[in-house]
C-alpha cells in the first residue's frame, strides 16, 4: 500500500494534470471520513472486540504525509505560476513602450522627410536670376596658373637634427691626479682619481667642456720602466642645471713625456730583504763557528752521530744559541719578503692626458650648454 502511494507521488509530480484528480479525490475522502455515521441505539450493549490499530495508524500517516506533500507543491506551484504571469505582464508591457517609441521614431523621421521634400519644391519653383556672361578677360595661362596655386601645397619642414654631445673614441682631454698612488706591480688594481683641467679635445679642433669632471681610473704599477699605468673607468659630470651624470668609460692615460701610464719610483723590498737575509746567515755563521770550536763531532760503525763538548760549555752553548737566532731570523725575512709586494709611487699634483677609447653620450648636455656656460668656465 505504501509502495503505491510512493508511485502515485511520483506519477503526480511527473504530470500536472493529475493534480486536478489528485485534488477532487482529496476533497471525496476527506468528505468521506468526516461525514457522520448512524446512530446506534444504545439500549443493547454489546461486546464489542478491540482490534489491533497498528495497521490503521500506518495508513492514516502515510495519507498525512501525502496530503501535506501535495499541500506544498500546490503552494510551490501556485507562487511559480503567479511569478510567471507577472513577468509575462512586465515583458508585454516593455514590448508595447518599445513598439511606441519606435513608431514615435518612425514618425518623427517621416515628418522630416516630408518637411525637406516641400523646402526642396518651394525652393525649386523660384524663378532663376539671369545668367551673367563670363568675362573672358583671363587668359588660359593666368587659369592655369590659378588651378596650379592651389595645388601647390607646401610639404612640412623637415624636423630639425637631434643635438646631442659626444666624447668620441680617440678624443683626449688634460687630468690632474688629486691624490698620490702606490700602484701595486702584481696585477691588483688600484683605483685613483683624476680632476679635468681642460675641455675635452676633438678632430677639426672641436672642443666640449665639461667643467672641472672627476675621471676614476684603475691604476697597476710595472717594474720593467717604473711606471704606473692607468685605465679610465667612469667619468663624474655636474650639469649646468645642478643635476649628475655618471658615464662609463673606456680608455687609458698618457704622462708628461708622451709615454702611457705616469713615471714613478719604484718601491721593491727585495734590496732590504737581501740585507736582511745576509745579517742573518752571517750571525748564523758566527754561531755555528763557536758552537764547532768548543765541541767534537764524531760518527760510529752504525752512522750515528755524536758531539762532545771539548772546549768551553759557555762558549758552546753561546754558539749555539747565535746560530738559532740567526736561522729562525732568515725564515722570518722569507716568510715577509713573499707577502711585500713592489709598488711604483706617483705623487699628487701630476698633470697628464686621459685618452677615450670608446664614444660615449652625455644626453641633454648640449641643450642645457647653449642655455647657459657660466658652469663650465676652466680658471
Amino acid at each position: 500500500m505504501v509502495q503505491q502511494l510512493k508511485d502515485l507521488a511520483v506519477k503526480v509530480k511527473s504530470d500536472r494534470r493529475m493534480w486536478l484528480y489528485v485534488g477532487i479525490g482529496v476533497i471525496v475522502l476527506a468528505v468521506t471520513f468526516l461525514a457522520p455515521g448512524p446512530r446506534k441505539s444504545p439500549s443493547r450493549q454489546q461486546s464489542v472486540r478491540v482490534e489491533p490499530q497498528a495497521p490503521k495508524l500506518a495508513a492514516n500517516e502515510a495519507y498525512s504525509d501525502i496530503v501535506e506533500r501535495f499541500s506544498a507543491d500546490l503552494n510551490r506551484l501556485s507562487t511559480e505560476t503567479q511569478k510567471s504571469q507577472e513577468a509575462i505582464v512586465k515583458t508585454n508591457q516593455a514590448l508595447d513602450d518599445y513598439q511606441q517609441r519606435t513608431a514615435e521614431i518612425f514618425k518623427k523621421m517621416l515628418e522630416k522627410m516630408a518637411d525637406g521634400n516641400q523646402q526642396q519644391t518651394a525652393v525649386s519653383a523660384l524663378p532663376m536670376p539671369e545668367s551673367q556672361p563670363i568675362s573672358n578677360d583671363l587668359t588660359p595661362q593666368e587659369l592655369e596658373s590659378f588651378g596650379m596655386e592651389q595645388m601647390n601645397i607646401e610639404a612640412p619642414p623637415e624636423p630639425a637634427p637631434e643635438k646631442v654631445a659626444v666624447i668620441g673614441a680617440g678624443d683626449s682631454v688634460r687630468v690632474e691626479l688629486l691624490a698620490g698612488v702606490n700602484a701595486p706591480t702584481d696585477g691588483t688594481p688600484y683605483p685613483v682619481v683624476f680632476k679635468l683641467v681642460d675641455a675635452v679635445n676633438g678632430p677639426d679642433g672641436s672642443n666640449l667642456p665639461l667643467g672641472e669632471a672627476r675621471l676614476i681610473a684603475a691604476s697597476q704599477g710595472s717594474i720593467t720602466d717604473s711606471r704606473a699605468l692607468f685605465r679610465l673607468t667612469s667619468l663624474n659630470v655636474a650639469m649646468p642645471d645642478g643635476s649628475r651624470k655618471e658615464l662609463k668609460v673606456d680608455g687609458w692615460v698618457v704622462g708628461e713625456d708622451g709615454i702611457r701610464g705616469l713615471s714613478g719610483i719604484l718601491i721593491d723590498p727585495l734590496g732590504k730583504a737581501l740585507l736582511g737575509a745576509g745579517i742573518a746567515a752571517g750571525v748564523q755563521g758566527f754561531g755555528a763557528g763557536l758552537e764547532t770550536q768548543n765541541s767534537t763531532t764524531s760518527t760510529n760503525f752504525l752512522g750515528i752521530s755524536s758531539t762532545q763538548i771539548t772546549g768551553s760549555p759557555l762558549e758552546y752553548a753561546a754558539g749555539s744559541a747565535i746560530k738559532g737566532v740567526g736561522r729562525e731570523y732568515s725564515g722570518i725575512i722569507r716568510d715577509r719578503l713573499a707577502e711585500m709586494v713592489p709598488v711604483v709611487q706617483v705623487y699628487s699634483g701630476r698633470q697628464a692626458t686621459a685618452v677615450f677609447s670608446k664614444s660615449v653620450t652625455i644626453p641633454g648636455l648640449f641643450e642645457q650648454l647653449e642655455q647657459d656656460e657660466s658652469d663650465f668656465i676652466f680658471e
